[in-house]
């Protein structure tokens, strides 16, 4: 969802969005590829839902990125309210 949408179903998080969305313009990344690079950075297993193909296509294409450098995942907690 875009800044407006979180803002608008759900308040409590628009901050976090719209920090989120600044952090992906800063990294010049999409929303969904800066997701998939910090939880591959996490070293941990990962776990995606799809409802199409095309979904699952683009979930295998996002899951076969660099994970984040340790700078990068510092820069992406420094932005983000704890």
């Amino acid at each position: 969802m875009s800044p407006s949408e979180v803002a608008e179903k759900l308040p409590r998080a628009a901050d976090v969005s719209r920090k989120w969305f600044e952090l992906t313009e800063m990294m010049d990344s999409t929303p969904k590829e800066l997701a998939f690079r910090f939880a591959l950075s996490l070293n941990c297993p990962l776990v995606v839902g799809a409802e199409t193909v095309k979904q699952v296509e683009e979930n295998v294409r996002l899951s076969q990125q660099k994970p984040l450098s340790k700078c990068q995942i510092e820069q992406i907690l420094g932005r983000l309210p704890h």
